[in-house]
This record gives C-alpha cells, sequence and structure tokens, in this order.
C-alpha cells in the first residue's frame, strides 16, 4: 500500500515532518509520518510552513 511522507527543505538541509497533533520538523527520515492519503500529506503542507523553509514536497514510498 503506499504511503506519503512531508519533505522539506531549509537552510540546505532536508526536513520530514513527524505528523500527530505535536509533529514538528525533523532531520530523521526514520521519524517521518507515513500518511495514507496524499490529500493528507498536502494538508500538512499547507498547514505546516514556518518561514525558513525554502520548499516543501511529497514523498511516495
Amino acid at each position: 500500500m503506499k504511503s506519503y511522507i512531508v519533505c522539506a527543505e531549509a537552510d540546505g538541509i532536508e526536513l520530514y515532518w513527524t505528523g500527530g497533533r505535536n509533529g514538528y520538523w525533523t532531520k530523521s527520515y526514520a521519524d517521518a509520518y507515513r500518511y495514507k492519503s496524499i490529500s493528507s500529506a498536502w494538508e500538512v503542507m499547507q498547514r505546516e510552513h514556518p518561514s525558513g523553509i525554502t520548499v516543501m514536497w511529497i514523498v511516495e514510498v
């Protein structure tokens, strides 16, 4: 089954969203939350965009 990870880049560092109500950006790919639908991942991209992030994307895993 497909899942989706929300990724971002800030100051040349790749970051991953951990998901949940208390989610945060982390450098650890292993801690990234796997969303079951791309629409859920898209919602995160629209909601969680601090000023230091230069680009965001979704990876299918």
